[in-house]
């Protein structure tokens, strides 16, 4: 059984890696001042960061459109015998909406399976990861396909902020308080996004504490009994803090695969310069507690 996988590049998979997992990544759109871009592909980083501390420029973030989907499953299923399609949640992004308008107008549509994982970044990425190394070791359809639900179900990102006034301003969340607060007395907010939700978890007041304390929060969720054992990495305009993340986590895990990646610009976009996160499936039983945060 040949599978395909997709997603949108929310998911903050680097180019190499997808395609050594054969993974297809639809770039979403970055509209700056009404101008639209292909995220990673019309507009970098590094032009990124200059627009969005631009305060003559407005930006916006968009999904993949149903075409776009469309166009893809149509050129998948003719290699492939199921398409694995997966996708942040919907309340974060419309690229599940744009997936199952797709999904209707395609021919055999039921070798097309569309989840909705509950994370983005590269939380996303390494649900898409999995998938692909656990599609390489089963002929079982339904096997498969319950494996999948269950990294949807397990996936978690933990993740740091400069600043949160930049998710405030694109409106994806309602902060504008607690952006206030945490300007106000230099905290570094820790965020946990699993199953669609994002739970403001800690609020330290030092980088270097954040850090500790995601790699803590790491050792204490992460499902250790689960195949395939890989952590992701993933930040923004923040290597150096990326790179002591990483010297943390392999000490803790020297045996689990490291993924690295650069956070896309359309997540980049939400949320500014030094955005450090670490993704991971973790144990059923395990949550992170603290304040959900309102879309």
């Amino acid at each position: 059984m040949k599978i395909g996988i997709v997603t949108d590049s929310m998911s903050d998979l680097p180019a190499q890696i997808a395609e050594k997992y054969q993974i297809k990544i639809i770039p979403g759109d970055i509209y700056i001042n009404e101008d639209r871009y292909k995220s990673g592909i019309d507009l970098d980083t590094e032009e990124l960061t200059k627009i969005i501390t631009d305060k003559n420029k407005s930006f916006r973030t968009g999904a993949p459109s149903p075409g776009e989907y469309y166009t893809a499953y149509k050129e998948i299923l003719n290699e492939v015998d199921l398409i694995i399609s997966l996708h942040p949640p919907r309340r974060q992004s419309g690229a599940l909406n744009s997936a199952n308008i797709a999904l209707q107008r395609v021919p055999d549509a039921s070798r097309i399976k569309i989840f909705e994982t509950g994370v983005a970044t590269l939380g996303l990425g390494l649900t898409a990861i999995a998938t692909a190394i656990t599609a390489q070791k089963t002929s079982n359809q339904t096997e498969l396909l319950t494996q999948v639900q269950k990294y949807c179900d397990q996936i978690q990102v933990i993740g740091t902020l400069d600043s949160l006034k930049y998710v405030s301003k694109t409106g994806r969340i309602s902060i504008k308080i607690a952006t206030m607060m945490a300007d106000a007395l230099s905290i570094k907010p820790i965020l946990v996004m699993r199953n669609s939700d994002i739970i403001l978890a800690e609020r330290p007041r030092k980088r270097s504490t954040a850090i500790h304390t995601i790699v803590n929060m790491l050792s204490e969720t992460l499902d250790r009994e689960l195949i395939p054992s890989i952590i992701g990495i993933s930040n923004f305009l923040c290597e150096a803090d990326a790179q002591l993340m990483r010297q943390e986590i392999e000490k803790e895990f020297p045996k689990y695969l490291i993924i690295e990646g650069n956070a896309d610009p359309m997540i980049a976009a939400n949320t500014g310069p030094g955005l450090l996160l670490v993704a991971c499936f973790a144990a059923a039983n395990k949550q992170i507690g603290g304040r959900k945060i309102n879309f």
